[in-house]
Formats: structure tokens, sequence, C-alpha cells
């Protein structure tokens, strides 16, 4: 893929290196793709790195990540300005590595359709519920995170951290801590509007996974649901 072929407006993960080397930082910020000049030079749109202790520096390596679908590409930039542009703040970055795919579907899926309630997590607690986001419906689970559909657009105004809330029958409910990887328009089902994509921490969260999967198969097997 080259840059030309990324749409405006496409939202990317942005891991900044703070040494001038490519030692990135694990910290994801999010940004949006404005527009290519060229088959290198490219601008985004990035107010998080621009907030950052350590502003960004003309040099500075930064790394991007986007999703389509069940891909993911990743690529590496060299920001080279920055500068305002109709009331905006763009970051100026010459790509520096080609834009490489991988698919995201490492485990099996399990499509299933259930009530998901979204929650912000409570405070410094993020594996607890705490302001009601929006209510979603879900579409696949996997031991890598969930896919939830909706009609309504979520706010991600403060942060990219929620709780995801199943109930099944006769089951207490499952408590998900996950973080949001992107929002799309929904190819699956007409009546939805949204697909959201979410990951969780596999160290923390994968037993939650397991235990809700084998809820759903033994509601299955009891024809339940």
């Amino acid at each position: 893929m080259q840059l030309r072929f990324i749409p405006a407006g496409t939202r990317l993960d942005v891991q900044v290196s703070l040494d001038g080397s490519r030692a990135y930082t694990e910290e994801i910020l999010f940004g949006t793709f404005v527009d290519t000049y060229n088959d290198l030079l490219f601008s985004i749109e990035c107010p998080q790195l621009l907030k950052q202790s350590r502003v960004p520096e003309e040099g500075d390596f930064v790394r991007f990540t986007f999703f389509r679908g069940a891909e993911s590409y990743t690529f590496e930039g060299k920001l080279s300005s920055i500068d305002t542009d109709f009331g905006k703040t763009l970051l100026y970055i010459n790509a520096v590595s080609p834009i490489e795919k991988a698919s995201r579907r490492k485990s099996q899926r399990i499509q299933v359709s259930l009530p998901a309630a979204l929650y912000i997590p409570a405070g410094d607690q993020n594996n607890m519920p705490g302001e009601f986001s929006c209510q979603c419906t879900t579409f696949d689970i996997s031991a890598q995170g969930l896919c939830l559909l909706s009609n309504t657009k979520l706010d991600l105004r403060h942060g990219s951290d929620f709780v995801i809330e199943i109930r099944l029958p006769s089951y207490d409910p499952f408590i998900i801590p996950a973080k949001h990887i992107r929002t799309g328009n929904c190819p699956q089902l007409m009546q939805y509007r949204h697909d959201h994509a979410f990951g969780i921490d596999s160290e923390t969260s994968s037993s939650k996974i397991y235990n809700l999967t084998l809820a759903i198969f033994q509601l299955k097997l009891e024809g339940r649901l």
C-alpha cells in the first residue's frame, strides 16, 4: 500500500521516539491522517502529541498504525515540521519505511449476538464500570478482543479505556476491561451504523473471555441461547 491510498480522516495510532532513536514509547496517542503531498510527505493532526511534556521536534521518529477490517498496517515517519493551516495545527511527516500489513485475526472468533453495555471506567479503577457510555451488541468474541455493533458514535474524549458488561441468563455479569482500537461503518448488519473493535489485556482479562465463551457454549448446548 502507498500513502496516497490512505483516505483523509483515517484514524491513526501514534507512537513517538523521545530520544531521536526508533525506541518508541508504549503509550499510544490518537491522530488523524489529513493529506498527502507526494510519495513520501504527508500531514496528520495529533493534539495529544502536541500536549506531551516534550514537544515533538524536527527529526523525531514516529510510528503509525491504522486498521482496515481484520488487517493492521504499520509504517514509520520522521517529523519534518509543524505548521498551522486554517486554524488546525498539522504535523508534516516524511515516510521512512514501507507500509507493512499484518492480520489481527490470530485467534479463533466466536460470532455471537449478545447485548453489551459499554461504560467509562470508574475513576482510577479501569476494571470497574463507571459512567454509562452506550448500549451495544456483540458481533464476535476472541481471546484478543471483541467487536461490538451500535447505532451510537462513541465519545472518545476521555480516552480509549472502556469496561464492557455482558449479561447471560443464570450467570453473574461478565465485566471485561477493554481498549478501543478503531470504529468503522458497520459492514456486517444493516441495522447498525458502527462497528467498534476492542482489544483486551491478555494477562488480566483472558480468563474472563475464557469463562464467557464457556458460558456461551453451555447455554447453546442447553438451547437457552
